[in-house]
């Protein structure tokens, strides 16, 4: 791997790192819990996924979100993996900054989802109160 020229000092850090790997981590950094938060929103297409109910959900989907997380926090934080993957450490802010697209993102998927359900109920048409079409 052949190290990019230009080099920005990292807070704390007592070496520098090239320019462009701190960016290309923290656009790395918002896409892994922006599409987490996509995917835990379209489980529930049907419904919303702002409910406590949905804490509650699949054991297989919790353990897949938690090895998410540990193997972003991995791909941020172990030295090695920077040489591997041309990674750099990333500060905090940059970390509050995509929790916070997540949680953007978890919000927009809800209004679609509902236009969605709106656009179902429409086209199956009106129904009788016994369940039969009217």
């Amino acid at each position: 791997m052949t190290r990019r020229s230009g080099t920005q000092a990292e807070p704390g850090a007592g070496e520098s790192v090239p320019a462009t790997e701190s960016p290309q981590t923290t656009a790395v950094t918002m896409l892994a819990p922006g599409r987490l938060a996509y995917l835990s929103s379209c489980r529930c297409l049907h419904r919303s996924s702002l409910t406590p109910r949905v804490l509650r959900g699949d054991r297989a989907a919790w353990c897949a979100a938690a090895a998410l997380v540990l193997l972003q926090a991995a791909f941020v934080d172990v030295p090695f993996l920077h040489g591997w993957f041309g990674s750099a450490p990333i500060g905090p802010r940059e970390g509050l900054v995509s929790a916070g697209l997540a949680v953007v993102v978890l919000l927009l998927t809800e209004p679609v989802k509902a236009l969605g359900r709106a656009r179902e109920r429409y086209a199956s048409g009106p129904t009788a109160q016994d369940g039969t079409r009217a």
